[in-house]
């Protein structure tokens, strides 16, 4: 058999390799990932939302390599948005102390 032959009997041989190769050879990522989880959610904030918990460990991964030295600089969005979630946790224990006290 000539080389062009050899060849064209292995025709999916290169995407195979590709698809064994981008597989994670242990599951690090993911242990490390529950560790965070496990360090964010604990029992005092376990009425975390989905989305506000999604965000807490979206900035961890942002900034899990700054250096101690460097800061996070905070935007005016970011106290807007804050202010906002504050202002719609606070009407929500209002409403429901309203509904309770009937």
């Amino acid at each position: 058999m000539n080389l062009i032959q050899r060849t064209t009997n292995f025709e999916l041989l290169p995407s195979i390799f590709k698809t064994i190769h981008a597989l994670p050879t242990s599951s690090a990522a993911v242990e490390q990932s529950f560790s965070l989880v496990k360090l964010v959610k604990t029992v005092l904030r376990n009425q975390l939302s989905e989305l506000t918990l999604q965000s807490i460990l979206m900035i961890c991964e942002r900034y899990k390599d700054l250096r101690k030295e460097e800061s996070i600089e905070i935007t005016d969005d970011m106290i807007r948005v804050y202010e906002e979630r504050k202002l719609n946790i606070n009407q929500r224990k209002s409403e429901s102390k309203g509904k309770n006290a009937l």
